[in-house]
């Protein structure tokens, strides 16, 4: 029996230790564990958002096709985040990280769980997730709003710096 094929769009962000080779063992487990990586965008360097920080984030999203349900993505998420040395700490706040990957959009649906908000409740307000979002899924519908990301992305407040890093 075949399951069926989920797309999730997921930000990874990282700010601590080496971030690049961070991103890219995050993106071979996810490819391992999760589904296809199926587009990547750039990596871009971002100020931290909702905390100060010496130490900038660097981002990059992923187009993924999966078989796992939304919660079943998030636990392994949560797995991938531990192995790579991610410490969630009980306090609630924003905190630099070795890792960080969220669920940003799945299949163009919503989900409103308890530990689990999709698309994300801030993306309209975080351009380091729009900017690397809008690269690879710029045309995507956002559920709630009916606005593509793109139209987000053009609307956005969010004066923090963000750019993309050339590409290696």
């Amino acid at each position: 029996m075949n399951a069926t094929r989920q797309e999730y769009i997921l930000l990874l962000g990282s700010n601590l230790g080496n971030s690049q080779l961070t991103l890219k063992e995050a993106g071979t487990e996810i490819e391992d564990r999760i589904g296809k990586v199926t587009s990547t965008s750039s990596i871009y360097r971002s100020e931290p958002w909702g905390f100060q920080s010496t130490h900038h984030f660097l981002n990059q999203a992923l187009i993924i096709s999966s078989e796992l349900s939304p919660i079943e993505v998030l636990m392994v998420i949560h797995q991938i985040e531990e192995g790579l040395g991610r410490i969630r700490e009980s306090l609630a706040g924003y905190m630099s990280r070795t890792i960080d990957i969220d669920i940003l959009h799945w299949n163009g649906g919503t989900i409103t769980e308890a530990t689990l908000k999709v698309p994300h409740p801030l993306i309209a307000q975080r351009r380091f997730a729009l900017l690397p979002l809008c690269e690879i899924a710029g045309g995507a519908i956002h559920p709630t709003t009916g606005l593509t990301y793109q139209e987000l992305l053009n609307a956005c407040s969010d004066t923090g710096d963000v750019h993309q890093l050339p590409a290696p």
